[in-house]
């Protein structure tokens, strides 16, 4: 058997091995548990977007290049968010934070990169926040 059979047959045991898991598993929407996608469709609507004219440093919505408060107190590295927190983003950021979603971490992360696209920069490492001494 050639390699390009020996490719085709593991794809084919993972979407079989997907589709189990999916059965056994149901995708439930991080914010209103209902069933069919890790953050359905009308809790995506609520996020707040963070678009148009953003502060350079600290990724505020702005009608210049630099807010005020960035050009008195700059940060010590640019920032960017994809949107607010608030509305559907926060459960869906706390589900991802204390238990494993596969399916909600590649998500985030195609938001992760269309923020680093839209901001004009090419990231080489992405890094989490740990928890605080007092939540270890």
């Amino acid at each position: 058997m050639d390699a390009s059979w020996r490719g085709r047959l593991a794809r084919l045991g993972q979407r079989a091995q997907e589709r189990l898991l999916d059965t056994l598993f149901p995708l439930r929407c991080a914010a209103c548990g209902a069933h069919g996608a890790c953050l359905c469709e009308a809790c995506q609507a609520t996020l707040l977007r963070l678009q148009g004219r953003l502060c350079a440093w600290c990724g505020e919505p702005r009608p210049g290049p630099v807010c005020r408060r960035c050009q008195t107190h700059p940060l010590s590295l640019p920032v960017r968010s994809y949107a607010r927190y608030a509305n559907a983003l926060v459960p869906a950021i706390l589900r991802l934070k204390y238990r494993p979603d596969p399916a909600l971490a590649a998500l985030f992360a195609g938001w992760l990169e269309d923020t680093c696209r839209a901001a004009g920069w090419a990231p080489t490492l992405g890094v989490p926040v740990p928890l605080g001494r007092a939540r270890h």
